[in-house]
């Protein structure tokens, strides 16, 4: 009933705002660097209507998420050609922090490989880890909002709000 004027059913709205700038430099025939920043503010309803809570050990009611989320993230990147090796490498590191709490960091490592004029072999390796909402709780602790309900008035069961820790290792021909 999304779609439909169907009694009982409410529409909440979201504005999003988002500002960016970035640098790209050439420094030398094979160096390239790249810095760039981006502010975003997100004003409204951002919780999931669907995804439940369970809070008090029986208690299910649906996620409550601030209205008003403002975040920012650094990214700087180096590209080195190195000719004789007919290859490149590539290194990137990235910061984001926004007013939920959650702040995240970012370590990436790169190697292009020219094997033949028209084959191009890659290999990456990347590092992602970020800390949790102020108002998140997993099941499984001990201040779960189970065992002790929300942290003050807001809760989310969504793991993309939790910490985490992720690595990635690739290739690319």
């Amino acid at each position: 009933g999304c779609f439909q004027k169907t009694m009982g059913l409410v529409e909440e709205p979201l504005a999003i705002d988002s500002y960016s700038a970035s640098w790209t430099q050439v420094l030398t025939p094979i160096l390239l660097t790249d810095v760039s920043v981006g502010f975003q503010v997100l004003d409204g309803f951002q919780s999931n209507p669907y995804r439940r809570v369970r809070l008090f050990g029986s208690v299910e009611a649906q996620e409550s998420e601030p209205l008003l989320r403002q975040r920012v993230a650094v990214q700087g990147r180096v590209r080195i050609a190195l000719p004789r090796a007919k290859g490149a490498l590539g290194v990137l590191g990235r910061f984001y922090y926004d007013t939920w709490g959650i702040k995240s960091g970012t370590a990436e490592l790169d190697w292009d490989e020219w094997i033949l004029p028209q084959f191009l072999f890659r290999v990456r390796g990347r590092f992602y880890q970020q800390g949790r909402a102020l108002f998140y709780r997993d099941a499984g602790e001990a201040l779960s909002y189970e065992a002790v309900g929300p942290v003050g008035q807001y809760f989310t069961g969504d793991r993309e709000l939790s910490p985490f820790r992720d690595y990635l290792v690739g290739f690319k021909v």
